[in-house]
């Protein structure tokens, strides 16, 4: 069918994307945590929960990435004003230069990729990206 050969084919291409940028992270000898870092500097401080809804992974995964997070240096937990019970997760300074240094390393993987595609295929692309992600449901962290 090809309804289900045009699906295959989409995950395929989006799986060889994350592939190429986990090797990159990993020629660097950085961990999949600075994915996540890159997301915190874009959507901005938030509670651990929020983070474990966002990257819908299971609290103890989240509560073991978070850990090692702050022993890195990269995050810190401060008090939520709002909820005693909880902390709000924020990016030190030099996590913030991190994160941002790995979304320039993201943009140029992108770039690089869109660079390889003639004008005239790459408007069509990103008309047909547009679609796609209209089509997905709306999600907090992402867009």
């Amino acid at each position: 069918m090809r309804v289900d050969k045009d699906a295959r084919q989409l995950r395929e291409l989006v799986w060889r994307f994350v592939l190429e940028e986990r090797d990159q992270l990993a020629a660097i000898n950085l961990s999949q945590n600075s994915r996540i870092l890159e997301m915190m500097y874009r959507v901005g401080p938030m509670t651990q929960s929020t983070l474990g809804q966002i990257l819908n992974f299971e609290k103890s995964w989240i509560s073991r990435m978070v850990d090692q997070l702050v022993a890195e240096g990269w995050v810190e937990r401060t008090p939520n004003p709002q909820d005693r019970r909880s902390n709000i997760l924020v990016l030190t300074a030099a996590g913030q230069t991190h994160a941002k240094d790995i979304g320039t390393m993201f943009d140029k993987h992108a770039r690089d990729v869109l660079d390889r595609v003639s004008d005239e295929a790459r408007d069509e692309l990103l008309r047909a990206m547009t679609h796609l992600g209209n089509a997905l449901p709306p999600r907090a962290g992402h867009g």
